[in-house]
């Protein structure tokens, strides 16, 4: 059975929502006051990263503030709220997931990697300093975003034929790279700039 501080900061909570649905839009900062501290140490729980965490928080508060007519009394706000944090954070997570499998296809093979001498964010960090910075927005918007070619071209004002085939020699330069050795060997020859 919940004690009666939980029961009146509920009660406190629901007020103020039903105040914020109602158009006060004043009313959210009296919200953001009660959560911001314990979605902050949420998010940062989830991902590990103080930063993120931060950034997790304002995305947070400001989908609460848009999406709060949609919510219903039936479950408690900091049930709602915590969803909301939970459903960013995954996607945050899953973002990093995938930037990092994608960006390891053109790290060299386990067989060509030098051990010890780097850790495998230096490496992509090396990868991508290869690319220009052109190449760059092209290779996140398709790999890491994963937009379609009609919706890069929307965003960058680059024909979409001519993305695909800038596309492509991204792909060859990070690739070369790769079946050379890696990186270092590359570098070592003079074949990066």
């Amino acid at each position: 059975m919940p004690d009666a501080s939980n029961r009146s900061e509920h009660a406190r909570v629901q007020s103020i929502v039903e105040q914020v649905q109602q158009g006060s839009t004043e009313a959210y900062s009296e919200l953001i006051h009660i959560f911001q501290r314990r979605i902050y140490v949420y998010c940062h729980y989830l991902l590990s990263n103080n930063e993120e965490a931060e950034d997790a928080l304002q995305e947070v508060l400001v989908k609460g503030f848009y999406e709060i007519r949609r919510f219903q009394p039936g479950v408690s706000y900091s049930a709602w709220l915590y969803r909301i944090a939970y459903n960013h954070c995954m996607n945050v997570l899953k973002k990093r997931k995938r930037q990092r499998s994608i960006i390891q296809d053109y790290i060299y093979s386990s067989s060509n990697r030098i051990t010890g001498e780097m850790d495998h964010s230096d490496q992509i960090d090396q990868l991508l300093e290869q690319l220009k910075p052109e190449e760059k927005h092209i290779l996140i918007l398709k790999v890491i975003e994963q937009y379609t070619f009609d919706e890069i071209e929307a965003i960058t004002g680059i024909r979409n034929a001519t993305l695909r085939k800038k596309y492509e020699r991204i792909r060859k330069k990070l690739s070369s790279t790769k079946q050379k050795g890696g990186i270092l060997h590359a570098r070592s020859y003079g074949t990066t700039k």
